[in-house]
């Protein structure tokens, strides 16, 4: 993180290969933080439940000017994006050895998006 933070400083981070919408690296590193601390956690036996979620596409002004019209009114409003992250958290099968435990999940879907195609701990 440390390095893309230099590159980004120098105007350097697009000629390193990192896409010029910043968002896309800063999600990377907020799984990675999270796959960290939830390792950590674990091995620590702390049985609060961590992992991250990706809403996909939601209709906000920050996210308007990245999607076509068409693409961006089929997306849900904050609101309705929230409502699987909730049901999400509430539900009461979390464990530190459950299958989401750790993981990045797709909101809609409860669904565990892939890390790498060559998962390692």
């Amino acid at each position: 993180m440390a390095e893309y933070t230099r590159q980004v400083q120098d105007g350097t981070d697009v000629a390193h290969g990192w896409p010029d919408w910043m968002n896309v690296p800063s999600k990377v590193f907020q799984v990675a933080s999270m796959r960290v601390l939830a390792k950590e956690w674990k091995e620590r036996g702390q049985k609060s439940f961590v992992a991250a979620v990706c809403p996909g596409l939601v209709q906000t002004e920050a996210s308007r000017p990245f999607f076509d019209p068409e693409a961006f009114a089929k997306a849900p409003t904050p609101n309705q994006a929230a409502e699987p992250i909730v049901d999400l958290a509430l539900r009461e099968d979390h464990s530190t050895t459950g299958e989401l435990y750790g993981q990045l999940i797709h909101a809609p879907t409860s669904k565990v998006i892939p890390w790498t195609n060559d998962e390692r701990d």
